[in-house]
């Protein structure tokens, strides 16, 4: 049970209201975050964008999201996120090896290997070094490096905010994931 109750639709401004509408499924986060109306749709535009309109590979892209989730305790991340990581081409072997968190693991490669120790550096709060995005600079774009970095902040920024008040699972949450990854299967 989360710590605050969904706010009543008829309490948000219109553009809240509508901004949840548009969403191909009404996420708990969001509904929990509606509380802050002046920032809730620019928090899911920009979920909606890195979902959808990244260079870094989708595979990549759920890998980071899935340590996040993992280094911060936020079950509904992981959840949440678990079907798009396997639809991205993410193997079984690979999400063990990110949930016991050994990014060292042969399964992964060195590219999500430094993806990896990239979004470790952000959960931590350590900056990298130059080596560091060196390391990351041999698999990756410049473009593909920031990426990752803001991928990987905006999923720790989410992880709080859901470990903070405890939101509940949604029953239908991969819709949100399916519309930006073409997948329709589940429905």
């Amino acid at each position: 049970m989360p710590h605050l109750p969904f706010p009543e639709d008829e309490s948000l401004p219109q553009q809240v209201r509508q901004c949840l509408d548009e969403l191909p499924t009404r996420l708990n986060v969001f509904q929990i975050m509606a509380y802050a109306p002046t920032t809730v749709c620019h928090v899911a535009d920009l979920g909606a964008a890195l979902l959808g309109t990244l260079n870094i590979a989708p595979a990549h892209r759920e890998m980071v999201i899935l340590w996040v989730a993992r280094q911060t305790g936020a079950k509904y991340e992981w959840v949440q996120h678990l079907p798009p990581a396997r639809a991205g081409g993410v193997t079984e072997e690979q999400i063990q090896a990110v949930y016991d968190l050994d990014r060292r693991r042969p399964c992964l490669g060195p590219a999500q290997q430094a993806a990896l120790a990239l979004a470790d550096r952000i959960v931590a709060g350590v900056p990298s070094g130059r080596a560091d995005i060196a390391r990351l600079a041999e698999h990756f774009t410049q473009r593909e490096i920031v990426e990752l970095a803001v991928l990987a902040g905006y999923y720790l920024m989410l992880a709080r905010f859901l470990v903070t008040f405890d939101v509940d699972l949604d029953p239908r949450g991969d819709a949100l994931a399916d519309a930006f990854t073409g997948r329709r299967d589940a429905e």
